[in-house]
């Protein structure tokens, strides 16, 4: 039996381990790892890149990156719409109106907040407003030309929010189990950013999702929950409805 000096196992030692691991197939090798971790992973879209589109009135609905330009930049605030030679456009202090083309404005809805969304609806108009007094958005129509409006939101407020008498006892007797949560009362952090009508029906975009109103705003149901914390702002373009997400109902 041959014997080595210490010298010599010293100095072909690192070699015969070289040797060793080369010749040991690795288990983290290329060959050990699945095929989809070896591939280019492609970066998510970002929630605002995006929109849901439907053509059945909220029913079903379809993701797309196809935004056209006139909606994808639409955003609430320093909006008007025009009907029947009468303005209604967004301000800094609610929601104000023309009959002169723009020339002399009446301020129309002002509770201390601004004016966030105005819309043309069949036979009038619907804006949606803050209101320092209740801390919450609140969605109005008009259909005398935007001289009086009229409430379509006690639904979709929180439950301590002031509402008139003949409100409370409707609202008392209503039940919202959890096994239907798209009849649950909406947040008290309510932030409806946008407000259209579609075949005679209300959608509006809440923190919660897309909620739609088939009786004028008396009951809503939750149709699109909303995604990362986004508000959905809506549009229309031909038969589609447009729900795009933004920040903070903005």
């Amino acid at each position: 039996m041959k014997t080595y000096s210490s010298a010599f196992v010293l100095l072909f030692l690192p070699v015969a381990i070289g040797l060793a691991y080369v010749s040991t197939p690795s288990r983290h090798s290329a060959a050990a790892i699945p095929q989809e971790y070896l591939q280019p992973r492609q970066a998510q879209p970002d929630a605002e890149s995006i929109a849901f589109t439907s053509a059945d009135g909220g029913k079903t609905w379809q993701e797309t990156t196809a935004i056209p330009p006139a909606i994808e930049n639409t955003s609430p605030g320093n909006k008007q719409v025009q009907s029947a030679g009468v303005i209604i456009a967004t301000g800094q202090r609610g929601i104000k109106r023309s009959t002169d083309n723009g020339a002399h404005w009446e301020w129309v809805i002002s509770e201390g907040g601004v004016g966030i969304d105005v819309a043309k609806i069949k036979g009038g108009f619907a804006a949606i407003t803050f209101s320092t007094q209740s801390h919450t958005r609140r969605i109005r129509v008009s259909y005398d030309g935007g001289v009086t409006w009229h409430p379509i939101d006690e639904a979709l407020q929180p439950a301590n929010t002031p509402r008139p008498i003949n409100n409370l006892f409707t609202l008392a007797n209503l039940s919202y189990p959890a096994s239907r949560p798209n009849n649950a009362p909406l947040p008290e952090e309510a932030m409806i950013s946008s407000i259209i009508e579609v075949d005679g029906n209300f959608y509006c975009g809440h923190p919660r999702g897309v909620f739609k109103s088939a009786d004028k705003g008396k009951t809503w149901q939750l149709l699109l929950p909303s995604i990362e914390g986004k508000v959905y702002n809506l549009s229309v373009s031909g038969a589609l409805i447009y729900a795009v997400p933004r920040n903070g109902g903005c």
